[in-house]
């Protein structure tokens, strides 16, 4: 009796344990049977990601002032200031926005020279300068003298020698202010950083501490931000001898900044 009762457990076993062994045909197990997978592993970002700039060349500010000596210099002092600014206009010049990079200084003399009757001649110079605003170094300047025609009255001789000081000063004054003359150029350099970068508020600060530190830089500000693309506008103004490889090269090879240009 008793080993027809172990036949009928043995029995029950095999037949309890044909569905495991069932359920693991033609399954590859890695680890302990019924274990969960691995979790996946984020993507670290790389340990050198970096931003990307550009660069774009932008207008020199300008600032004019005129002073006229005495009544005859202060009528030819307006005349002469509103033709220089009407010619750095149309030279591409930005006037009257601050900081300026360049200022431009114009005093006026005007004498009367001759009078015969009711007719006048009067001579007249005008003493130019332009200057780096950022540390007052003399670019370039001059004396322009002129005679103006023999006319009828003060007010007709004056505005015949205006003319003529005003059309050479603002000549020579604009060619002055040229990159090229000045040795000054302007750019603004858009960085644009990756999201995994760090706090965009202490970048732009260590932007302009460090391009404000090299030699021959005259200016480097943030002047426009974008928090939603992450995206940083900086103006550097700088002497261009003193960057022969170019302003955006010489950004891109310090570490400090963690840039590399926009292909």
């Amino acid at each position: 009796m008793m080993s027809k009762v172990m036949k009928h457990v043995r029995a029950l076993l095999v037949v309890a344990m044909v569905p495991v062994g069932l359920s693991l045909v033609g399954c590859k197990t890695t680890g302990t049977i019924g274990s969960l997978p691995p979790p996946v592993q984020p993507t670290e970002a790389p340990a050198d990601e970096t931003g990307v700039a550009e660069l774009a060349v932008q207008n020199l500010n300008v600032a004019v002032a005129a002073s006229g000596r005495e009544r005859a210099g202060e009528q030819i002092a307006d005349r002469v200031l509103r033709r220089v600014t009407d010619q750095l206009a149309e030279r591409k010049f930005t006037l009257d926005s601050r900081p300026a990079d360049l200022d431009v200084n114009l005093a006026v003399t005007a004498e009367q020279f001759d009078a015969i009757g009711n007719y006048r001649l009067y001579k007249g110079e005008v003493e130019y300068e332009v200057v780096k605003v950022s540390d007052g170094r003399k670019v370039g300047g001059g004396i322009i003298a002129e005679s103006g025609g023999r006319e009828l009255g003060d007010a007709a001789a004056l505005n015949s020698l205006g003319d003529k000081l005003a059309g050479q000063t603002a000549e020579q004054v604009a060619d002055t202010c040229t990159a090229q003359a000045a040795n000054v150029r302007a750019v603004n350099v858009t960085v644009r950083r990756a999201w995994r970068l760090g706090d965009d508020s202490r970048y732009s600060a260590n932007f302009v501490n460090t391009v404000n530190g090299f030699d021959g830089v005259l200016h480097c500000s943030l002047v426009e931000q974008s928090i939603a693309d992450r995206t940083m506008i900086f103006r550097i103004v700088y002497e261009i001898d003193k960057f022969p490889e170019g302003m955006l090269n010489r950004l891109a090879n310090t570490p400090a900044l963690n840039f590399k240009p926009v292909d």
